[in-house]
């Protein structure tokens, strides 16, 4: 089962990039459109942290770990498709 956002104003990568540089809050652009991101609790943190040490000492050489902070460009995949 797929939850699929279906917002009617769109806007462009750029606009996301530049509305996100003055932001107090985090934001994940999506198929155009700007979506507030929730925020984590200090448990949720905490929890997000353990798990990065975990893995951080099992990573294979040549394998990056990277914060929340870091940004991401993934491009939709094959299967992201629109309900007719």
């Amino acid at each position: 089962m797929k939850a699929l956002l279906n917002l009617p104003r769109r806007t462009t990568y750029a606009d996301y990039l530049a509305a996100e540089q003055n932001s107090e809050r985090r934001h994940e652009f999506i198929d155009g459109v700007i979506v507030a991101m929730a925020g984590g609790s200090d448990e949720h943190n905490a929890i997000g942290f353990r798990f990065s040490v975990l893995f951080g000492v099992r990573m294979p050489a040549g394998c990056n770990g990277y914060t929340a902070d870091k940004r991401f460009w993934i491009a939709a995949s094959p299967d992201h498709s629109r309900p007719e």
